[in-house]
C-alpha cells in the first residue's frame, strides 16, 4: 500500500542502513534548517541509530551540511557535495542575488568575502559567531542577515560546508579540507544520479515532486527521469503520471500502490434524478445528475502526522507551527492585512455595512460582521483540472429540487 511503500523508501519502517552517510547516499539529501532536530531525523532512520553516530559522521567529514538543491540547508553523504552543488548551485545562487541585489548590497563584497574565509579557516572550523568577529577584525563588519547570505554563498561556490560539531553548535570548514576528492561525473549522470536518489527513496511521487524537491528546472527534471526510465514503475492516474522505483516495487505490488492511489484521489459520486430545469424542457421531465459524496475526514491530529512523514518535523513540532501560525493569522487578520502563506492561498478579512443618506452620519457601527475571504494559491487552484471521479455502486437517488442546474 502507499503508506508502506514511503515508510519503506522513506526508511522508517525496516531501515536497511547502520551509518549516516549510508543513509544520506540512499536518501540523496535531507532537509536540515533545525540543525538539532535534522539529527534526530537521521537517527529515526538508522538500524540502531544514536546521536553519537551522526556526530561521528559530521567529525569525519562523511556526512555535510551546506545550501544545495534549494536555497535551504541539507544534509548530504560527503563523496555527493561536489557534483550536487555544481549541479544545482546556479538556481540556489540566483535566488540569494536576487535578495542581496533588493537590499542594495554590492556583489564585489561576496567575492572579498569569500578570500577571507578561505584564509581565516584554513587548518580550523569555526562557529557563525566565531566567524562573524574575525571578518570584523578583516574591516568587514557584517550583521546577522548579511552574514547569512556571504556564507550561503561561500557554500554554493565550493569554498566552505559544515565543520565538526562543538559543543551542539554547528562549525563551518573549508570544503577541500573537510571531504576528500572524488571523481567528478558528467552533468548527464548527475542528472541521472539525482533521479535514482530521489525517486528510491521518496516513491511514490509525481515529476512536480522531483521537480520540487531537487531545484532543477522542469526541463531538466524531466530529462532526469528520463535517464532513469527503465528503473521505475509508471502508472497514470488522470492527468497525474506516478513513479515508483522498482527497489520499492519488490516491496509492495505495483498493483496495490495504484489501487491505493486510485483510493486516494478519486473523488466518489453518485446518480440522482432531479427535475430538468431547462427553459423548453417538457413539464415533468427530469435528468440525471452526479451527486458529489463527502470523502474521508482527515483529523488535525491526523494531518500533523502525515506532515511529519514527509519532513524532518515532529507531529508536535507541526502542531506548535500550525498553532502559532493561527495566533499571527489572527493578529494580522485584525489589523486589515491580507495575509499570503505562499502556494497555500492568502487570507483577507471583508465587511459591508448600512448604508446612510449623509456621509456625516455614517460611523463604525453600521459595519456588519465581518467574514475571512480565502483565495487558494496557483498549486491549490491547478487540483480542479486534476480531478478523477469514481461512481459509488448505489442505487439512482430519485430527489426533489428547485435549484436551476447549469448545464
Amino acid at each position: 500500500m502507499f503508506t508502506s511503500v514511503r515508510l519503506l523508501s522513506q526508511q522508517l519502517y525496516q531501515p536497511c542502513f547502520e551509518a549516516p552517510e549510508d543513509l544520506l547516499d540512499w536518501m540523496g539529501a535531507m532537509q536540515a534548517q533545525d540543525y538539532t532536530k535534522s539529527k534526530w531525523a537521521m537517527g529515526l532512520r538508522l538500524q540502531e541509530g544514536t546521536l553519537s553516530r551522526v556526530h561521528q559522521a559530521y567529525e569525519a567529514g562523511t556526512i555535510v551540511r551546506t545550501h544545495v538543491l534549494r536555497p535551504t540547508w541539507h544534509v548530504v553523504a560527503g563523496k555527493d557535495i561536489r557534483w550536487m552543488l555544481k549541479l544545482t548551485s546556479g538556481r540556489t545562487r540566483a535566488a540569494l542575488d536576487s535578495w542581496v541585489r533588493s537590499m542594495g548590497i554590492p556583489e564585489s563584497l561576496c567575492s572579498r568575502c569569500n578570500g577571507l574565509l578561505e584564509k581565516i579557516l584554513s587548518g580550523q572550523a569555526l562557529t557563525k559567531q566565531e566567524l562573524a568577529k574575525r571578518l570584523a577584525k578583516e574591516n568587514l563588519p557584517v550583521e546577522e542577515k548579511l552574514m547569512s547570505y556571504l556564507l550561503s554563498c561561500a557554500e554554493t561556490e565550493r569554498i566552505i560546508c559544515s565543520g565538526p560539531d562543538r559543543d551542539g553548535k554547528a562549525t563551518f570548514a573549508l570544503l577541500e579540507e573537510r571531504v576528500a576528492p572524488v571523481p567528478e561525473l558528467t552533468r548527464e549522470e548527475s542528472y541521472a544520479l539525482l533521479a535514482l536518489k530521489y525517486f528510491r527513496s521518496h516513491s511514490p511521487a509525481t515529476l512536480a515532486d522531483f521537480n520540487w524537491w531537487s531545484g532543477l528546472s522542469l526541463t531538466e527534471a524531466r530529462k532526469a527521469i528520463g535517464l532513469i526510465r527503465d528503473q521505475l514503475l509508471e502508472e497514470s492516474f488522470g492527468d497525474t503520471v506516478f513513479y515508483v522505483h522498482e527497489s520499492c516495487g519488490r516491496s509492495c505490488r505495483k498493483e496495490e500502490v495504484v489501487h491505493l492511489k486510485i483510493k486516494i484521489m478519486a473523488i466518489s459520486y453518485h446518480v440522482v434524478r432531479r427535475p430538468d430545469m431547462r427553459k423548453d424542457a417538457p413539464e415533468g421531465a427530469t435528468l440525471f445528475y452526479g451527486q458529489v459524496r463527502a470523502g474521508e475526514t482527515v483529523s488535525y491530529t491526523e494531518l500533523c502526522e502525515l506532515i511529519s512523514l514527509i519532513s524532518t518535523a515532529s507531529k508536535g513540532d507541526v502542531s506548535c507551527v500550525i498553532d502559532g501560525l493561527i495566533q499571527v493569522m489572527k493578529q494580522e487578520l485584525l489589523k486589515g492585512s491580507v495575509v499570503h502563506l505562499g502556494e497555500f492561498g492568502k487570507y483577507r478579512m471583508v465587511a459591508g455595512s448600512r448604508g446612510v443618506e449623509e456621509e456625516s452620519d455614517f460611523n463604525a457601527s453600521l459595519f456588519k460582521k465581518g467574514r475571512i475571504v480565502f483565495t487558494p494559491g496557483t498549486e491549490l487552484q491547478e487540483t480542479r483540472s486534476k480531478l478523477s471521479f469514481r461512481k459509488l455502486d448505489v442505487k439512482t437517488v430519485e430527489k426533489e429540487c428547485d435549484l436551476p442546474h447549469a448545464l
